[in-house]
Formats: C-alpha cells, structure tokens, sequence
C-alpha cells in the first residue's frame, strides 16, 4: 500500500510541487487537486485536464482488484434524500443528508464525468454515506472546494467501533473556483476498516459536487499494497483511464 503524494497543480494541469507526505491518520491517502484561475463567475471554464487528480485516482486504484464505480447518471435530477448505491464485490450503500442530484455548471460546480452529480453546500449539516458491511477503501472526485475559504473533513464510522478524521489537504487559495481533486482513503489493516462516512464542511459560503465514488473492500486489496512503502513517488505513469461502472436506484 502507497503512502500518498500531495500534488499542487495548476489550471493548465502545470505541476507546482510533487512530494511525498506522511498523513496524520494512519490510513493511506492518496490526493491529488488541480486548481482553476481560468475566468469568472459562470463564465469560468470547466478544467478539461486534471493529470493530477487522475493520477491520485489511478494510484488509490491500482491497490485494488475489480472494483466499481458509482456515479449518479442513472437517478433523476432533483433526487434528495437517500439514495442506495451498488458498489459490486465491495458493499452497497446508502448515501444521505443534505444534497441533491444536479445536472447544472454554475459558480464553479459540476459533473466529473456524464451529465449528473451529487451538490451539497457548505451550510448545511453535510451528507453521509452508510456501508452494509465493513470497507478497507473510498475514492472520489469532488470540485469547487476552499475558494471561499471553506474546509471538508471525513469522519470515518470504524467498523470495530469509534470514529477518526481524516483531512482533505485542499487549497484555500482565493481567485480560484472550480478546482478538481481526487481523494482516496486505505485502512492500513483490519483494525483500520470502516462502515460510515460523514462528510462535515467548516467556514465559508459555498456549494461543492462530489463524484465518481469508489469503494474497496479488503479482500479486493491486491497483495502489493499489504506492504506500506514511505515517500514512495506517485510517477505519472500511473495515470490511465479506468471504467466506470454503476447501479444506483432511488431508494
């Protein structure tokens, strides 16, 4: 299991900084942000390259084997409320809490990939998501996080009891909006796995959408990653595409 590299980028996709940092939480962290100073307002473009957030997505990934990603195409926009998500080979899921299913590019905020995503706003009380069974990995993309100053933080719900935060190490740099990252989380061993995520937003007045969500389970854990290896280097060789493949339904 990779320790994960913190990569700073910038609109155009430009690397600023690509070390390795040791997380405060025990648990593997893979991240990966590329930031947007591009325009204003709706009138500011949607990043059509994002090497840093893929290659955090195609590191937290390759510690897998065969696992699925979920996104919202399949729900009707409006949705709120809970909505069940199928992450086959790993768990399902029921994600609930403020937010809702949109189809709109506004301020920053929009899909990752197809038309839809789940929006959620920084005053609200958050959303969860809630697992039929103990978890060892959960990935996503989210955008138009910290342009206003706002913060998100993960409570993990541990399966053998407890709770633990684990910190998005985001920007908060002011000109930017409708930045991109990834953020992948892997439990180091058993004792690290989790049934719950909460997902709890601090400061500012902004909405964000989350995205192609993935989860995996500990026996999906290739053997490679049983091993940690610190300050390993995330190389861009790690980048590639990887399918996505959903079953989400109302609830």
């Amino acid at each position: 299991m990779t320790y994960y590299s913190k990569i700073a980028g910038l609109s155009l996709g430009v690397v600023a900084a690509f070390g390795s940092i040791a997380p405060a939480q025990a648990f593997s962290l893979s991240f990966g942000e590329d930031l947007n100073f591009l325009g204003t307002g709706n009138d500011r473009p949607v990043l059509t390259e994002t090497p840093n957030a893929s290659a955090a997505a195609a590191a937290f990934l390759s510690n897998f084997d065969n696992v699925h990603t979920a996104t919202f195409e399949d729900l009707d926009v409006g949705t709120t409320g809970s909505v069940d998500l199928d992450f086959e080979g790993a768990a399902t899921a029921t994600l609930s809490g403020a937010g809702k299913v949109s189809d709109q590019t506004f301020n920053g905020v929009h899909p990752i990939a197809g038309d839809q995503y789940w929006l959620t706003y920084a005053w609200d009380n958050g959303f969860r998501i809630d697992f039929d069974k103990a978890v060892a990995g959960f990935g996503f993309y989210a955008n138009d996080i910290g342009d206003v100053g706002a913060t998100v933080q993960m409570e993990l719900g541990l399966a053998n009891g407890g709770t633990t935060i684990v910190d998005f190490p985001h920007q908060t740099t002011a000109g930017q909006s409708g930045s991109i990252l990834y953020q992948g989380i892997i439990a180091e061993n058993e004792d690290e796995l989790f049934s719950s995520i909460r997902f709890i937003s601090t400061g500012g007045n902004d909405g964000f959408g989350f995205d192609n969500m993935t989860v995996g389970s500990f026996n999906q854990l290739k053997e490679t990653a049983a091993t940690p290896a610190p300050g390993l280097m995330l190389g861009f060789a790690l980048m590639g595409a990887f399918g996505l493949r959903s079953q989400l339904k109302r609830k």
